[in-house]
């Protein structure tokens, strides 16, 4: 005599077993889909509006007399900037980041004046104007930057 479950049963619990870890699967893959699409939707989104951004730094100088640099930046885009900041990048690898404004309209400018950061003005590599929007920003080179 055999012992077990009869063929019959056996079918009906991995139907069942099939059905349940379908269901689970189910309620996991449209979470995660959700979420997904949001999250795309957002960078896309952000993407789409900085793409009408534009910004430009001009007429940086620098002077020894104080050990600082000055300059403006202007909003060449078609949107409001926020988050404008300078950012001075040195031979030595040390950056130094100051805050200028939180908002620029569009073809708004600000002039800016801060301290260099680098110890001698020989080791400045760059001056960068940073924003909120990843792919904008400007930056004018140590050759470009005129010494009075």
């Amino acid at each position: 005599m055999k012992k077990g479950i009869s063929p019959f049963i056996a079918s009906v619990l991995l139907i069942a077993f099939t059905v349940a870890v379908a269901g689970i699967m189910s309620g996991w893959f449209t979470s995660f889909t959700k979420t997904s699409t949001e999250t795309v939707e957002e960078h896309a989104e952000e993407e789409l509006t900085c793409a009408y951004g534009g910004v430009k730094i001009y007429d940086v100088s620098y002077s020894s007399s104080t050990q600082r640099i000055t300059g403006f930046v202007k909003n060449t885009g078609t949107i409001t900037l926020n988050n404008i900041s300078v950012s001075i990048i040195c031979s030595t690898g040390s950056s130094y980041k100051y805050s200028i404004t939180n908002e620029l309209d569009p073809g708004e400018e600000v002039y800016f004046n801060t301290s260099i950061g680098c110890p001698d003005i020989n080791q400045l590599v760059k001056v960068i104007v940073l924003t909120s929007c990843p792919s904008v920003s400007d930056y004018v080179s140590s050759d470009e930057i005129s010494t009075t």
